[in-house]
This record gives C-alpha cells, sequence and structure tokens, in this order.
C-alpha cells in the first residue's frame, strides 16, 4: 500500500510539471508562513509564449541575502517599518548587451494600492551573488525594490506588475513582465467606516524619495610633492560613501589611464573593498610610474568604481587622481670664455654658454663672476632656454690686480655660479671655475725687450747668409771666365 501510494504522489507530481510546462507557468504561488509576516506574494510570469518573453526566468531554487528561504521553498517578502521589500533573482537564456536590464514597477491604481507612489526604475547588473549559507556565487540579475506603505490602508491582495526590459547581443529587444501579489494584513478591513481624508493625497514626509549612494574621491595624497618624468608615484586615495543612511557593498576600484606615459606598477588594476558604511570612508593606495619621455603636463588617473546598495543594486561612479609631471631639468654650462692673460687696467669680455638638453623650458639662466682682481660689469643674463637651445651672453671686466696677495700680479682663480629656474619655479645652481694671469705693464715691456736681441741676430744672419750666397756666385763666373 506504501508503495502504491508513493507511486501515486510520483504521478500526480510529473503530471503537474507538465503542465506546468505546457502552459509556460514560470513560478507557483508562494504564501508567507512566518507568523509575523504581514504581507504574502505570489509571483507569475506574463505568460507570453514568444521567445522575447522565455528568456528571463526567476532562479526558484537558490535563496540569496534579505531572503529567509528560496522561491521553491515559500520564500515571502520581509515587511517591516513601515516597508515592503521584494526581491526576484532573474537568470537570462541569452547574454544581454552591457550585461544590464531595466527594471520598473506599476503599483496599480492610486485610490485602492496601499504603497506610495514615486518612481521606481532602476537599471540592474549582471552581479555576483552569494548563495545563502553557502560560499559559492553566482551570476544573475538581482532585482530588489523597496516599497514603502501608507500609513492608512487596507488589508488586502495587491498586485504589483514588475516591467524588465533589454537589449540581446544581436540587438533584439527583450521585454517581460513578472506579476507580485502583496498581501496586507495589518491595514484595515474595507468595510470599516473611514475617514473621508482616507483618499488624500499623502504628505511629504510619506513621498520622500531615497536616494542612491554615491562613492566618490574624497582626498587623495601623492607621494611626492613635486613630481618628475621618471619618478614612481603612490597615491593614498580617500573613497567617501556620501549616503548617510546607506550602506554600499562590493565594492570594485579599478584603476586606468588615458596616457602612454602613465603606468600602473601594482599587480593587478583593481582593489576589493567589501563595504563602507553610510557616511564612512575607506583608504586605497595606487601605485604608478610616470615615464622618462612623458612631456611636462598634468596627467589623470582614472577610478571606476562599481558597487551595490543593501537591496543589491549596481552603482558605478568614477573619479580622478591628478598628477602634475615635470621634467628633469638638464642643462649643460660651458666653460667661461676669458683671456687667460691680462694686463692691470685692461677691461676684457666674459661669455657664458649654456645648453638646455631636457624637455621642458629653463627660466632666468644667470651667471655670477666672482674673482680677486677681476671686476665684473654686472651679472651676463642669458634668460630664459627652451628645450633643445643655446642661450650665450656675454660681459665686461675689469682687471685691477689681486687684493688678497702681497702683490697685484700673479694667477687669480676665480668661479662662475650659473643660476637658473625649473618649470616648478624652483631654483638651482652649478658653479665652474676659471684661471686667468694678470701681468703688469713693466713685464710686458720687459718681454718685448727680450724679443728685441733674438730678432736683431736673426735679421744679420740672413744678410751675412745673402751676402755669402752673392759672393759665391760671382767668384765661380769669374773662375770660370779665366779658364776660358
Amino acid at each position: 500500500m506504501v508503495m502504491k501510494g508513493l507511486k501515486r504522489t510520483i504521478t500526480i507530481i510529473m503530471a503537474v510539471a507538465v503542465l506546468c510546462h505546457l502552459f509556460g507557468i514560470e513560478s507557483v504561488n508562494v504564501k508567507a508562513d512566518a507568523i509575523d509576516d504581514t504581507t504574502t506574494v505570489a509571483v507569475t510570469g506574463d505568460g507570453d509564449d514568444t521567445l522575447a518573453s522565455s528568456v528571463l526566468y526567476i532562479d526558484n531554487i537558490n535563496c540569496f541575502s534579505g531572503m529567509s528561504k528560496s522561491y521553491s521553498k515559500g520564500y515571502a517578502p520581509e515587511t517591516s517599518n513601515g516597508y515592503t521589500d521584494i526581491i526576484i533573482p532573474i537568470k537570462s537564456k541569452t547574454d544581454l548587451k552591457d550585461n544590464v536590464l531595466k527594471a520598473s514597477l506599476n503599483l496599480g491604481e492610486v485610490e485602492n494600492t496601499p504603497f506610495v507612489y514615486k518612481s521606481y526604475i532602476k537599471d540592474i547588473y549582471l552581479t555576483d551573488n552569494k548563495i545563502s549559507r553557502s560560499n559559492k556565487f553566482v551570476k544573475e540579475y538581482m532585482v530588489k525594490f523597496r516599497i514603502k506603505l501608507k500609513k492608512k490602508r487596507h488589508n488586502g491582495t495587491y498586485p504589483v506588475t514588475i516591467h524588465l526590459s533589454a537589449t540581446d547581443k544581436k540587438q533584439n529587444p527583450i521585454e517581460q513582465d513578472f506579476t507580485v501579489y502583496v498581501t496586507v494584513k495589518d491595514g484595515k478591513n474595507l468595510n470599516e467606516t473611514e475617514p473621508i481624508t482616507e483618499l488624500e493625497p499623502e504628505t511629504e514626509p510619506e513621498t520622500t524619495p531615497s536616494f542612491e549612494p554615491k562613492v566618490i574621491v574624497k582626498s587623495y595624497k601623492l607621494s611626492k610633492t613635486n613630481v618628475v618624468a621618471g619618478d614612481d608615484v603612490t597615491a593614498t586615495v580617500t573613497l567617501l560613501n556620501t549616503n548617510k543612511s546607506e550602506i554600499v557593498k562590493n565594492l570594485t576600484v579599478v584603476a586606468s589611464s588615458e596616457s602612454e606615459f602613465l603606468q600602473l606598477t601594482d599587480k593587478s588594476d583593481t582593489v576589493y573593498i567589501s563595504s563602507i558604511g553610510a557616511g564612512g570612508t575607506a583608504v586605497i593606495k595606487v601605485k604608478y610610474k610616470i615615464l622618462l619621455a612623458a612631456t611636462p603636463a598634468q596627467y589623470d588617473l582614472t577610478l571606476t568604481m562599481s558597487y551595490a546598495d543593501s537591496m543589491g543594486t549596481a552603482y558605478s561612479q568614477t573619479g580622478k587622481i591628478k598628477t602634475i609631471v615635470g621634467q628633469k631639468s638638464r642643462i649643460q654650462f660651458d666653460d667661461l670664455a676669458i683671456s687667460s692673460e691680462a694686463e692691470i687696467g685692461d677691461t676684457i669680455e666674459a661669455q657664458a654658454n649654456a645648453m638646455n638638453l631636457g624637455k621642458g623650458t629653463i627660466y632666468n639662466v644667470r651667471g655670477e663672476i666672482e674673482a680677486d682682481g677681476l671686476t665684473p660689469a654686472g651679472t651676463i643674463y642669458i634668460g630664459n632656454i627652451e628645450p633643445g637651445s643655446m642661450g650665450s651672453a656675454t660681459t665686461k671686466v675689469v682687471v685691477d690686480g689681486l687684493k688678497n696677495e702681497a702683490s697685484p700680479y700673479g694667477v687669480t682663480k676665480g668661479t662662475i655660479t650659473f643660476y637658473y629656474e625649473d618649470a616648478n619655479g624652483k631654483e638651482r645652481h652649478e658653479k665652474k671655475e676659471f684661471t686667468v694671469k694678470i701681468k703688469s705693464i713693466k713685464s710686458v715691456e720687459k718681454e718685448n725687450q727680450q724679443d728685441k736681441p733674438a730678432q736683431w741676430w736673426t735679421i744679420m744672419s740672413v744678410i751675412i747668409i745673402v751676402i755669402i750666397g752673392i759672393g759665391a756666385v760671382i767668384g765661380y763666373k769669374e773662375i770660370k771666365r779665366r779658364k776660358n
């Protein structure tokens, strides 16, 4: 008898399953069985047997956050504090464009509905959803809506239509409706006498909209004050959940840059944060390098933040980290071009030359001469030098004679200090040495007098050689004449 009863039960279950398949019933009515629940729900499809309507279907096997049990085991939405939360895990038989579908609610007639009217439209993204009491995740479109109930509401069962629309990868439109029947048990019965004001519009507090949580880049700090090409940089970023009442979960931050000169150096471009509390902050670090070939400019690092609210609705925001990049100054100075010797009282010329070997302009290039016995007319001002260009300038120098030695004559060792400013306005300097031999007028005259005897003997030697040559020629001709 037991075996016969079991076989009969199995036969009935199989028959029901076949009928559900033939009539396109996508789910069965679900009744809340918790004592404290004041709302029950039933979910059905739209019954359309077209291809578009059969693409989306409810996952009635798994249970997720916010659900006390799966649909197949009698899930009922939780109601508390004047709200009812509807959760429908949706699967798709085909890939949707951008992995997103749009969901909206139709709450029925305004006069009889127990719901507070407002716009219920949101984008639902394909996300990884953790199965309750399990470590497994499944990719689904988690449709979640929180609906506020009127303070003055009637008991009864009210249909709520959830309209889903999307486009598949082949640009085919997909639209499907699911009807949710919400049963209210904590209101007034219809046969009770009610004030005429029951149908009056709800007061402002009843229609106060709930704002979506936003995650923004509150602040950031770079590891270097002045960033130049070739530097490795670490950005410490503070993220802020601007919503004071809504937590955000499963936050992923993806770093990217459109510039070829900004290169991420972390092993991954993605940072994961499990949650940020209402009004809370989280700190992350992003490491990157500015390539040596980068020209002086502002380079942006984009942070794309994807997250979900407490109901599982997905959101996305972007923020930027701005890095002002300069170039390392590369400038080459020649030795000071100045006479190696000079007499006291002379005015000689000094020339300074500089070449910009970097990729940024160098500003206010100038040189200052310091040497015992030499008085320059002023600073050698070259000015600004563009990348790859050369600049030069001169000044007059008066030879006064040594002041720090026993004799005003001799070799003086001087320096020229080159000053310049980089693109960030920071002043830099470089020094080079030079020497000048200071001589007196008498020493010059003595040298000239020492040169005169040498010149006289040279002239006399030439005259004697010429006379001997002429005599030799005359003698040779005379001997030849006598022989003849």
